[in-house]
């Protein structure tokens, strides 16, 4: 479909609003059906906050949100990932929040932006650690020395038993 189309109802959807909610409501689905992104952002709205003769539906308001950002609207990517953030809508997903946060960001979302940098930075791994027993250096110069002494005081003449 025709993006000004989509546009267009979209536009007139938003005038309607307070007006005719039932009209604006069909003019967005419309638009919506239509992949206007907006315009799914719109009737998430209407879901998570109970207007426009809409109760609250949480999860109807993700699944507009999902179409809204698959659509390529950030403002959607954006509050998609705040419910899986929160678990609106969603069961809560922690790893699907950033990615839809990433996405937002990556559109040019400054809020997304925002919260992506209060996300903790992955911690680097140690090394492994070898499987060979590892022997403190003092301990092993200790035993070389005493090594050493235990073969002089045998071999050296000065150290022998005997006159």
């Amino acid at each position: 479909a025709d993006m000004r189309v989509s546009e267009a109802l979209y536009t007139r959807a938003m005038k309607r609003r307070e007006v005719d909610p039932s009209e604006a409501r069909q003019l967005l689905e419309t638009a919506a059906e239509q992949g206007y992104g907006q315009a799914s952002l719109a009737i998430a709205e209407m879901y998570g906050k109970g207007s426009c003769g809409h109760e609250v539906e949480p999860t109807k308001c993700a699944y507009w949100l999902y179409r809204g950002a698959s659509a390529g609207c950030v403002a959607a990517m954006f509050e998609l990932g705040r419910c899986y953030d929160s678990g609106f809508g969603t069961d809560g997903d922690p790893e699907m929040a950033l990615y839809w946060y990433r996405k937002a960001r990556d559109g040019g979302c400054a809020w997304a932006a925002q919260r992506l940098d209060r996300e903790p930075k992955p911690v680097e791994a140690p090394a492994p650690r070898s499987r060979s027993v590892e022997v403190p250096w003092v301990l092993l110069i200790s035993v070389c020395i005493a090594l050493f002494s235990v073969a002089v005081a045998m071999y050296h003449p000065a150290f022998a038993d005997h006159p």
